[in-house]
C-alpha cells in the first residue's frame, strides 16, 4: 500500500513522505552593481557584495539608524560578524537564553542595523512590477526601503519578498535598511515560549539579497508532478495577477531534456484573473519518461511554461526535475519499484546556496545513499548537487523543542500559526527536487508523547504538507 507520510521516532520526529519534485533553474546571472540583467520576461539586480553593518545593544531598532559607527560587511555569508556570543546556527532550550522568571541573559551582539545604496532601473512599464527578495535572513527583521517600512518577518529560514514599485526611485539612487535581531528576538518573555522556527542558520544576511523586475501578470509557483505508474506529468501553475485589469491567458509548456530536445507538449490551459487575484491551473500530458531519476541515473528534465495572450509572450519559466515514484510498502521503501535501502550520513551546518556544499558528499565507493539535511539547515545547493548526482535526500524542517521547553503546548496558539507558515515555505521552495523522499517536519521532539495536545500539532503540521505536497502525488 502506497502512503504518503511517517511519522518517526527520536532524530526524526514527524516525516511526510515526498512525491516527485522539480528544481528551479540557478539564479539568473550575477549582475555587476546596479545593472539588471533580463533574461526574458524578468530581470534581477543582485544587490550582493559590500553592506554598512552597524551592531546595536538590545533588540529594538529605531530609524533612522545612527549615521557613525558602520564597518563594511559582505553580504551574504554564513557567520555576520555583526553577531557574536550567541549558540550559532543551533537552538538551545529555552533557558539557555533568558534567566529564570526574568530577562535575556545578555543585551549586546543580538542585533545589527544592514543598509546599501543602490542605482534604481530605469522607469518600469505599466505591466511591470519590482519585487525586492530576500532570500535568507535571520532571524527578525524589518526592512525600509527609501526611508519607508516595508514589511519584516518572523521567519528568516525561507525566503520573504516586498513589492516595492511604488516606492522605488527609477534611475535614482535607492537606500535600502535592515534592522536585523538574532533568535532572542524570537522570544516572547510574558508566555515563554518561542515565537517562531529559531535553528537553521546563523544570525545575520545568509542567502542572495534580489531585486526582480517581473511583469505584473506571471506566473508565481510551479509545482511539477510526473508519475511512474500513471505514465503521465501534471503542473500546477500559479498565476498572479498584480495589474489594474483582469486579464486572460493561456499556460502552455512542453518537456524537453538537458539537450533542449522536446519530450512533449502540454495541452494548454486558459484562464481569466481579475486584478489582485491568484489562481492555479494544471496543464499536463500522457508521457513516458525515456529514463528514470535513481542515484544509478540522475537525469534531469525541464518544463519550459509561457503565459500568452494572443500572440504576446506575457512570461516564461523553467523549472528542472526528475521522473520518480518513491513509495513504503509495510516496512520497506521502493524507488521505482524497486525495493532500497537508505543508508543515511548527515550534514548538520551549511544554510542557504553556499557552492562549498559538494565537500559533503562522500567520496565514490561509500556506503551512503542519503543524506539527512539536520535541524533547520536545508541547503539548496546541496539539493542542487543531490539532484545531478543521484544522493537521496531528508531535509529538516528548523523547528523543534528537545526538552519541550521552547514551544510549550500550552502556548501553541502564539507559535504554531507561524511554525505552519516557516513549514508551507520550506516545501513549497524545494519539493520539486527528485532527490527529496522524505520530510523530516521536526527533530527531537515529543519523545513518544501521545498526549492529545500533542498530537493535535502533529496533526496541524502534517495538513500543512498534505497541502503543500497533497497525498495524491507518488
Amino acid at each position: 500500500m502506497k502512503i504518503k507520510f511517517l511519522v518517526l521516532a527520536t532524530w526524526v520526529g514527524i516525516g511526510w513522505i515526498s512525491g516527485i519534485r522539480a528544481e528551479p533553474l540557478s539564479a539568473p546571472p550575477a549582475c555587476g552593481a546596479d545593472n539588471v540583467i533580463f533574461n526574458g520576461t524578468r530581470g534581477v539586480l543582485l544587490l550582493d557584495g559590500d553592506w554598512q553593518a552597524l551592531p546595536i545593544a538590545g533588540l529594538d531598532f529605531t530609524y533612522p539608524p545612527p549615521e557613525i559607527g558602520w564597518k563594511t560587511e559582505k553580504v551574504p555569508q554564513i557567520a555576520s560578524p555583526s553577531f557574536s556570543g550567541g549558540t550559532g546556527p543551533y537552538c538551545l532550550n529555552l533557558s539557555r537564553y533568558i534567566i529564570k522568571d526574568g530577562p535575556l541573559m545578555r543585551n549586546t551582539n543580538m542585533a545589527a542595523w544592514f543598509k546599501r545604496d543602490f542605482d534604481g532601473p530605469a522607469a518600469l512599464r505599466d505591466d511591470q512590477r519590482a519585487l525586492l527578495v530576500f532570500k535568507g535572513m535571520s532571524y527578525k527583521s524589518r526592512v525600509w526601503l527609501n526611508g519607508q517600512e516595508i514589511g519584516g518577518s518572523l521567519n528568516g529560514l525561507v525566503p520573504v519578498s516586498y513589492d516595492v514599485t511604488s516606492i522605488l526611485k527609477p534611475g535614482s539612487k535607492n537606500e535600502l535598511v535592515i534592522g536585523l535581531a538574532s533568535r532572542e528576538a524570537l522570544i516572547d518573555l510574558k508566555n515563554r515560549t518561542f515565537l517562531a522556527p529559531a535553528a537553521g542558520a546563523n544570525p545575520g544576511i545568509w542567502d542572495d539579497v534580489e531585486l526582480q523586475i517581473v511583469p505584473s501578470t506571471r506566473i508565481d509557483d510551479v509545482f511539477i508532478k510526473p508519475s511512474v505508474k500513471n505514465k503521465r506529468v501534471d503542473i500546477d501553475v500559479t498565476v498572479v495577477n498584480d495589474g489594474r485589469e483582469a486579464r486572460s491567458v493561456s499556460v502552455e509548456g512542453e518537456i524537453v531534456d538537458s539537450h533542449q530536445d522536446q519530450q512533449t507538449s502540454l495541452a494548454p490551459v486558459t484562464v481569466t484573473i481579475n486584478p489582485g487575484e491568484s489562481r492555479t491551473v494544471t496543464v499536463g500530458a500522457d508521457w513516458v519518461a525515456p529514463h528514470l531519476w535513481s542515484p544509478q541515473t540522475p537525469v534531469l528534465y525541464f518544463a519550459r511554461l509561457q503565459l500568452r495572450e494572443g500572440e504576446k509572450t506575457v512570461d516564461t519559466h523553467m523549472d528542472r526535475f526528475g521522473v520518480r515514484d518513491f513509495e513504503i510498502r509495510g516496512k520497506d521503501f521502493y524507488l521505482n519499484g524497486v525495493r532500497t535501502v537508505l543508508l543515511r550520513t548527515s550534514m548538520l551546518d551549511l544554510p542557504g546556496s553556499h557552492p562549498s556544499a559538494q565537500v559533503f558528499f562522500s567520496p565514490p565507493g561509500s556506503p551512503f545513499n542519503v543524506i539527512r539535511l539536520h535541524a533547520g539547515f536545508d541547503c539548496s545547493a546541496l539539493l542542487d548537487h543531490c539532484d545531478e548526482l543521484g544522493f537521496m535526500a531528508m531535509p529538516e524542517s528548523g523547528w523543534y523543542e528537545a526538552m519541550g521547553d521552547m514551544f510549550p503546548t500550552k502556548q501553541r496558539d502564539i507559535w504554531l500559526p507561524n511554525v505552519e507558515a516557516y513549514l508551507q515555505g520550506l516545501m513549497r521552495l524545494h519539493r520539486n527536487h527528485p532527490s527529496i523522499i522524505i520530510w523530516n517536519l521536526t527533530n527531537e521532539t515529543m519523545w513518544g508523547d501521545t498526549s492529545p495536545e500533542k498530537m493535535e500539532v502533529a496533526d496541524a503540521l502534517l495538513a500543512v504538507a498534505k497541502a503543500a505536497e497533497p497525498s495524491d502525488v507518488p
